[in-house]
C-alpha cells in the first residue's frame, strides 16, 4: 500500500507539474496574442457601413447611390444613444458586460456543452464585446481560428477602451432588421425618433429584436415579439438594472409599420454605367466596394453636368430619328478624364460604350499617327490607292473610291482603305507596330489574333475597340502626344469629408509633337468633308463603317474626333445588328458627333 501511495503521489505531482506549465504556456501564448490583436485606437475607427454616393464634377449633381446589402448606419455619439437601450442591451445579451474581460467563460461553456448536446439555438456564448469585434474586425466565420481572434482582439479592447465606447459602437453597427444597422436608424424604423429619445419599454424591445430581427420584429411576428420583449424585461428587474417602480412601469410599446428600405437609385438608368465603371476604377487600385461602404464615401466623378445632359440628350435624340442604337463618350484632351458618357439606358445591362465595337476606318488614325511617329512617312508621301493584293485575298476601296497616286494627307481625307494598306507595309514592324502604337496611345483591347499575329486589317478596325478607349486614344493625339491617365474618379471622400483617394495624374509622352500635330493636321479637313458635319471652329476627325458580313448595308458607324480641349466617340447601329442602307460614318454618327461637340466641344 505503501508503494502504492508513494506511485500515486508522484503520478499526481507529475500531472499537476505538466498541467501547471500547460496553463503558464498556454497563458503566456494567450497574453502575447492579445498584444498582437489587431483592434481600433478608437470608436471613431470602427467599420461602419454607410451609402456609397456618386456624383458628377461639381460635387453636388447625383449620379447614382448604392446601398449596402443591409441597409446604412447613422453613427451617433454616446451621449446621443438613450441609457435605457444600454442597460436593456446588457440584459438581453451580456449580463456580465460591465465586469467581465471581454467574454464571459461561462457563457462560453453553456453554449459549447449545448452545442454537444445538439442544440441548434444554443448559440456561440459570445457577449456584446466579442460580438462587436465580430461585426466590425474578425467577420463571422464558423472557425476555432476565427473564434481565437475574436477572444484575442475582445480582451485587448475591453483593456483599452472604456466600457462606454465598447456598448455605444456596438450600438452603432449592430443589425436590428427593417434595413436599419445601428441604434440611430433602429429608432426611426420602428418608433420614428432618435436614439436619444427611446424610453425604457422601447430599449426594451429594440434589444430584443437584436437576437433574430427576422423573427422579433412585432410587425413579422407579435407573439415572439412579445415573449422577447417580456424576457428583457425580467432580465432588466431580475440583474438590478431597474427599479422595481420602472419594472411596473413597463408596457409593450406601439412601433410604426415598416418602411421600404432605402433603395440603390441611378443604377437601372444611363448613369448606371458611369456608377460600374466608376467602381471598377477603385476596385483596380485596390479599393473594394466594401471599404467604400464602410468608409461612408462619396465618389466625386469627372463627368462634367453640362456635357452629360448633352450627350445624353443628342443620343437619343439620335436614336428616336433614326431608329440606331448609339454610344457616346467624350474625354477631356488635358487631363484624360471622362467628361460624359452614354452606354445605353439600361444602365444594369449591356454598356455599350464600354464594350468593344468594330471601329472601321477611325482606326486608321492610328495607323496614321505610327507611320508618322516612326518617320516611315510625311502627310506629303506619294501612297497609290490601287487594288491591294495580300495572300488570296484582294483589297478595294469601299464605293470603288481611287485617287490614283495621292499623298498621305488626301488618302486620309478619303479613307482609300488600299493605302493605308501599304502606309502599313511601309512601317517597321508593320500591323504589329500599329498595334503597340495604340496601346500606348490608350487602347486596352488585345488588337490581335488567337496566335498572337496582328493582321494588316487592324487598320480598318477589325479587332474592335471601346468607344471610352477610341475617345481616349484620339485625345491623346490631340493632346500633342501626351497621354494622361484615362479615368471617371477625380477623387474619393470618406463620411467625414476628408479625401481618401485622388486621381492619378501621371502623363507619358507617347508620340513626338511633331507627329501628333500632322495626324490632326490630316484629320482637320474631315469633319466638314463628311456631310458638312464640321463644328464652327478647328476639329480633327475621321468617321468608320463596317460592312455586315453576309447582307447588304453596313452594321456599325463610326466617328471619332475633337477640338483642341474635348474629344468625342459615337458608334451607331442596330440592336440585333442587322444592316441598314442608310448607315454610314458619314451620316448618323458623324451628325450626333457634330450636335454634341457644336454644343460642348
Amino acid at each position: 500500500m505503501k508503494t502504492f501511495a508513494r506511485m500515486t503521489w508522484r503520478t499526481f505531482v507529475v500531472l499537476f507539474l505538466t498541467i501547471s506549465t500547460a496553463a503558464v504556456a498556454g497563458g503566456f501564448i494567450f497574453v502575447k496574442g492579445v498584444e498582437a490583436a489587431p483592434v481600433p485606437d478608437n470608436p471613431q475607427s470602427m467599420k461602419t457601413q454607410s451609402a456609397i454616393k456618386i456624383v458628377a464634377a461639381d460635387e453636388k449633381t447625383p449620379i447614382a447611390t448604392i446601398q449596402p446589402p443591409n441597409g446604412v448606419r447613422e453613427v451617433v455619439s454616446s451621449r446621443n444613444i438613450s441609457p435605457f437601450i444600454k442597460k436593456s442591451l446588457i440584459a438581453a445579451e451580456d449580463s456580465s458586460f460591465e465586469k467581465n474581460p471581454g467574454f464571459a467563460p461561462q457563457r462560453i461553456a453553456s453554449a459549447a456543452y449545448g452545442h454537444l448536446k445538439g442544440n441548434e439555438d444554443a448559440g456561440g456564448g459570445s457577449g456584446i464585446t466579442q460580438q462587436l469585434v465580430k461585426n466590425t474586425l474578425v467577420g463571422d466565420e464558423v472557425s476555432m481560428e476565427r473564434k481565437w481572434k475574436e477572444l484575442l482582439s475582445s480582451t485587448k479592447l475591453t483593456a483599452t477602451w472604456d466600457k462606454d465606447d465598447i456598448i455605444s459602437s456596438y450600438l452603432n453597427v449592430v443589425y436590428f432588421g427593417r434595413g436599419a444597422l445601428g441604434v440611430e436608424k433602429a429608432a426611426q424604423a420602428y418608433f420614428g425618433k432618435h436614439a436619444s429619445e427611446l424610453n425604457l419599454s422601447e430599449s426594451a424591445l429594440l434589444a430584443g429584436v437584436i437576437q433574430s430581427p427576422s423573427r422579433h420584429d412585432p410587425a413579422v411576428n407579435e407573439k415572439s415579439a412579445h415573449e422577447r420583449f417580456d424576457y428583457v424585461k425580467e432580465q432588466l428587474k431580475k440583474n438590478d438594472l431597474i427599479s422595481q417602480q420602472e419594472y411596473d412601469s413597463m408596457e409593450f410599446p406601439h412601433t410604426i409599420d415598416p418602411k421600404p428600405l432605402d433603395p440603390s437609385t441611378g443604377l437601372n438608368n444611363e448613369t448606371g454605367h458611369i456608377a460600374t465603371q466608376a467602381l471598377l476604377e477603385l476596385e483596380a487600385q485596390g479599393i473594394k466596394k466594401e471599404d467604400l461602404f464602410n468608409q461612408g464615401a462619396t465618389i466625386v466623378t469627372t463627368i462634367d453636368p453640362r456635357v452629360q445632359k448633352t450627350v445624353v440628350d443628342s443620343a437619343r435624340n439620335a436614336q428616336n430619328s433614326s431608329g440606331l442604337l448609339s454610344a457616346v463618350v467624350s474625354v477631356d484632351n488635358a487631363t484624360g478624364a471622362v467628361k460624359g458618357m452614354y452606354g445605353g439606358d439600361d444602365g444594369l445591362g449591356y454598356d455599350r460604350a464600354d464594350n468593344d465595337q468594330l471601329t472601321g476606318s477611325t482606326f486608321k488614325i492610328f495607323t496614321l499617327a505610327t507611320a508618322l511617329n516612326t518617320g516611315a512617312v510625311s502627310l506629303d508621301t506619294p501612297v497609290s490607292s490601287d487594288p491591294y493584293v495580300i495572300g488570296n485575298h484582294t483589297v478595294n476601296n469601299s464605293e470603288g473610291m481611287s485617287c490614283g497616286t495621292c499623298s498621305v494627307a488626301e488618302a486620309t481625307k478619303q479613307s482609300l482603305n488600299t493605302s493605308f494598306y501599304r502606309i502599313v507595309d511601309m512601317i517597321p514592324g508593320g500591323a504589329n507596330a500599329v498595334s503597340d502604337t495604340a496601346h500606348k496611345l490608350g487602347v486596352t483591347s488585345p488588337l490581335k489574333e488567337a496566335d498572337g499575329s496582328v493582321n494588316h486589317s487592324i487598320t480598318l478596325g477589325t479587332y474592335g475597340t471601346s468607344m471610352r478607349d477610341m475617345a481616349f486614344a484620339t485625345s491623346t493625339i490631340l493632346n500633342g502626344g501626351e497621354r494622361k491617365n484615362n479615368h471617371i474618379v477625380d477623387h474619393v471622400s470618406n463620411r467625414n469629408g476628408q479625401v481618401i483617394q485622388r486621381a492619378n495624374t501621371k502623363s507619358e509622352r507617347v508620340i513626338s509633337p511633331k507627329a501628333a500635330n500632322d495626324v490632326k493636321s490630316a484629320l482637320a479637313p474631315i469633319a466638314d468633308y463628311s456631310n458638312n458635319n464640321g463644328i464652327g471652329k478647328p476639329s480633327y476627325s475621321k468617321t468608320g463603317t463596317t460592312e455586315h458580313p453576309s447582307l447588304p448595308g453596313n452594321r456599325d458607324g463610326i466617328m471619332v474626333g475633337g477640338s483642341d480641349t474635348l474629344t468625342t466617340a459615337v458608334w451607331m447601329g442596330m440592336a440585333d445588328g442587322s444592316p441598314r442602307s442608310d448607315l454610314w460614318g458619314a451620316t448618323h454618327p458623324a451628325s450626333l458627333w457634330s450636335s454634341i461637340m457644336r454644343q460642348v466641344g
